[in-house]
């Protein structure tokens, strides 16, 4: 079968799990079925020579994120229209390609909107079954559809002329399957669409007791840097010679030149991308704004947490989560002081039971599906 796997820009919407999405395409590949990827340069630099094909696109031709669209409308008419040129071209595209089945990134709401106008089964991606909504604090389950959503569905079906197209949640929702990569109480609650969810396990470490002797601190891909500039300058007054600090800034330069007086230390290690299981192994803990891959990496290679959301996206309802479930520790970035992050620090390399906390979330009672036997549920799909 032809399988079409559609990604925003986002260098994390690749990592929903530990690479998930990349991992499921590597897997259907194995099963010989053709993939095609819809997405940026920016991923697909990532992307390299795998098993399948790239339809490389300009940024704002993948602009299928309705983030405030309801206000857009209104407010930013010319990039309401860079919305509808997005989903027309996307139709170009699926149209050519002919895919018995569509995998999309949760964010990309309107990239569904166009697969069911072409009646192409499809499966979201890094979220199980359920609406959400955008508010103050970031991305949040909602117990219903969202209303402003499917008055702005109205109004493309009237500029674009089309039928078929449904848009009720911020990220998408599929009434055929959504896979989350973390467990079912992670998302306990929000499965309330009634639509299939699947929470695929593909942990790949075992739980070690090697020494550990550095900490980490991560910044994210976006938000306020202050926190994590905050949060170096503290943690570089804790080396010593016993104790070393991986700083992984991604591509975030401004980040790098606000602390470069403070990682001037050969006990700081600056990491631009890396592959994080090169160096989770070795961190007793993580700072980190906490997002769905960086938070993964953290459980599938037992390293406590201390989340600092940046308001971007689900950070905030995950940092509540790795509260409830004792994987670690949040904080609100407006209060992150030092003697708060010495006394969390402290805890966190002390406290065993953040790890054992861990190894349970890592159970497979907690989920539904490993990578193997996702596949043919998605065949499936494909085949109705």
């Amino acid at each position: 079968m032809r399988v079409a796997c559609i990604v925003s820009p986002g260098r994390g919407h690749l990592d929903f799990g530990g690479s998930g999405f990349i991992k499921l395409a590597e897997q259907l590949c194995s099963r010989g079925h053709e993939i095609k990827w819809i997405t940026t340069q920016k991923q697909a630099d990532r992307l390299g020579d795998g098993p399948w094909q790239l339809d490389i696109l300009p940024t704002q031709s993948l602009d299928l994120q309705p983030f405030n669209l309801p206000a857009r409308i209104q407010q930013y008419p010319s990039r309401y229209q860079c919305h509808l040129q997005a989903m027309q071209n996307l139709d170009t595209l699926l149209r050519s390609f002919r895919p018995h089945l569509v995998l999309i990134d949760r964010i990309l709401a309107l990239a569904a909107g166009v697969v069911q106008r072409l009646e192409i089964p499809w499966v979201s991606l890094g979220k199980p079954s359920g609406w959400w909504v955008s508010t103050a604090n970031g991305v949040l389950p909602s117990s219903t559809p969202i209303a402003s959503y499917q008055t702005v569905c109205e109004q493309i079906k009237h500029d674009l002329a089309w039928s078929g197209v449904s848009v009720d949640s911020l990220w998408a929702n599929s009434p055929h399957l959504n896979i989350s990569f973390l467990g079912r109480n992670f998302y306990a609650g929000t499965n309330t669409s009634g639509f299939p969810s699947a929470y695929v396990n593909h942990f790949e470490v075992a739980n070690t007791a090697e020494p550990r002797s550095h900490f980490g601190l991560s910044c994210g891909n976006t938000g306020d840097p202050a926190p994590f500039v905050q949060a170096i300058r503290y943690l570089a007054e804790l080396t010593a010679k016993d104790f070393q600090l991986d700083f992984f800034i991604g591509d975030r330069l401004e980040i790098e030149q606000q602390t470069r007086k403070f990682t001037n230390n050969p006990f700081i290690h600056v990491h631009r991308w890396v592959d994080f299981n090169l160096f989770f192994p070795l961190l007793k803990f993580l700072i980190f704004p906490g997002g769905n891959g960086t938070l993964w990496q953290c459980v599938n290679h037992f390293v406590p947490m201390l989340v600092v959301p940046s308001n971007v996206g689900d950070q905030y309802y995950n940092a509540c989560v790795v509260n409830r479930l004792n994987l670690g520790h949040c904080n609100n970035p407006q209060t992150l002081a030092r003697h708060n992050i010495q006394a969390i620090v402290d805890q966190l390399c002390r406290d065993s039971t953040y790890k054992d906390n861990i190894t349970n979330f890592r159970g497979q009672q907690n989920y539904t599906h490993t990578m193997e036997s996702i596949t043919p549920d998605l065949e499936d799909i494909a085949s109705r």
